[in-house]
């Protein structure tokens, strides 16, 4: 941190009087704070810190805020993008097919409103990024369902 020309006390001060939110980073969901008028974002996981990282914008943390869940089952080769978190059983009543020239297939989930709620993708690993899929939350099937 002192590399960075930020002290204990202003890493400790920033996580009692900034703002706070959850984001995802490498599919691991952490505890950002961003100091606005220092420009001062420090990022924890299970209370340690980090992250600690200086003259950052508010558009940085807009975008860390924003950031959609995606999972990834590696089994069945297919990632899901969270639009809404949690999904409510039974709110995904339609279900499109996207027409486009790409391997894989890409369904869209709509509420009853025609609201996108998730994206399905299958054949992942041919469509999206080896980033995007590593920073995807992992699922894994229980030993006993695999055989």
């Amino acid at each position: 941190m002192l590399q960075r020309g930020v002290t204990l006390e202003e890493v400790d001060i920033a996580m009692k009087t900034a703002s706070v939110f959850e984001y995802r980073h490498d599919g691991i969901t952490k505890v950002g704070y961003y100091a606005e008028e220092r420009k001062l974002f420090v990022g924890t996981v299970d209370g340690l810190v980090t992250t600690v990282m200086t003259g950052i914008g508010p558009e940085y943390v807009e975008k860390e805020r924003a950031g959609m869940r995606m999972t990834y089952d590696r089994e069945v080769d297919a990632a899901y993008l969270y639009v809404q978190d949690p999904i409510a059983p039974g709110s995904a009543v339609t279900t499109h097919v996207c027409e486009v020239n790409t391997p894989g297939s890409i369904h869209l989930d709509l509420d009853r409103d025609g609201r996108l709620l998730g994206v399905e993708i299958l054949d992942a690993s041919r469509v999206l990024t080896e980033s995007a899929l590593r920073n995807a939350e992992r699922l894994y099937a229980p030993a006993a369902s695999r055989k």
